[in-house]
């Protein structure tokens, strides 16, 4: 039997510390938001869909944006393809003047007129039509048009300028299969199982067992995996175990395409993932409760950091690792 040397591995600890200056301050790493800036108003057509399923409805939106002028015309003349799409709604108005509006879903049109109107832009303008994907129609992409956008003013010679005149919607099946890789650096197993599981927010249930071989190129177990019944437009969880691991969870979003997810798994404990939990992994989770550079980045990390089951690292699950380096009873191996 082996002798127990914490002593060793502390002092290993603790000179890696040393040689980084740490704060005057301990705490947690501030955290860092991201200003992802505000939406661009249209200006032109657009939808609340680009994707849709047969059968689906959506909006297309004609947006006139804000500025100083006044249009005494408005056209605005919408073009789709009837095989496709049908008009479930067309009731624009128009502040002043007198209006015409028409539509033919057969004819794929639908067109509204201000005459003599004295529209006031500085608070933009927006008509919106109601569309529906027909249950036969054809799964691809295919454009609804703005065929015709007079918004002018013939005594000022204003005249507006749309940037977009099409929009593309696409046309999907319901299926969206999601599909990926798994990864684990284990150099001590010769394979391992995955248990993988997803459930969506419709209350589905899928589950599959792949197996993780070794690639002699990456040297990392692994295997693939296909749900090929998800729906589009579905959340679903996925959580994958594999035995000795921290299980992933991960909240996958489908859309009406394939939907890749390659994702890795570590040991408990291996923190940098290498394959065996060491007092480098030790030293990365003083680094991080102290706000040095460590590599525990993401909320995986930080739940395989999590030794003692706990919501984010402490000393203590430093002070498991070593020992279990040591061979003292450990949440590893309790009893040695």
């Amino acid at each position: 039997m082996r002798k127990k040397r914490i002593l060793p591995h502390i002092a290993a600890l603790a000179a890696a510390l040393c040689m980084t200056v740490l704060p005057s301050g301990l705490g947690a790493v501030p955290d860092m938001t991201v200003d992802a800036g505000a939406e661009t108003e249209i200006n032109g057509i657009g939808a609340t869909k680009n994707t849709v399923r047969q059968g689906e409805s959506f909006d297309v939106i004609v947006n006139v944006p804000q500025m100083n002028a006044y249009a005494d015309t408005v056209e605005i003349r919408l073009g789709f393809d009837p095989d496709v799409f049908e008009l479930t709604s067309w009731e624009p108005q128009i502040a002043s003047g007198t209006s015409m509006k028409n539509s033919d879903t057969q004819k794929g049109f639908a067109i509204v007129v201000a005459a003599n109107a004295n529209v006031n832009l500085s608070y933009g303008l927006t008509v919106t039509a109601g569309f529906r994907a027909k249950s036969t129609a054809a799964l691809g992409n295919s454009a609804i048009s703005l065929k015709r956008a007079d918004v002018s003013n013939t005594e000022t010679g204003f005249s507006w300028t749309p940037s977009t005149r099409d929009v593309q919607i696409k046309v999907a099946d319901n299926l969206a299969p999601v599909s990926g890789k798994i990864s684990l650096n284990l150099p001590t197993s010769a394979s391992e199982t995955a248990q993988i599981s997803l459930t969506g927010s419709d209350g589905s249930l899928f589950e599959q067992s792949v197996t993780l071989n070794r690639n002699r190129t990456t040297g990392k177990l692994e295997g693939t995996y296909l749900f090929s019944n998800t729906e589009g437009g579905v959340t679903y969880t996925m959580k994958i175990d594999v035995a000795g691991c921290k299980p992933r969870i991960e909240t996958v979003g489908t859309d009406y395409g394939n939907t890749d997810a390659d994702l890795s798994l570590n040991l408990l404990g291996d923190v940098d993932g290498n394959g065996d939990r060491n007092a480098a992994d030790a030293t990365l989770i003083l680094k991080y409760i102290v706000g040095l550079p460590s590599s525990i980045n993401d909320d995986y990390t930080r739940s395989v950091a999590c030794v003692e089951g706990g919501t984010k690292p402490t000393e203590r699950d430093a002070t498991q690792i070593l020992r279990y380096l040591a061979f003292y009873p450990s949440v590893f191996n309790p009893n040695p």
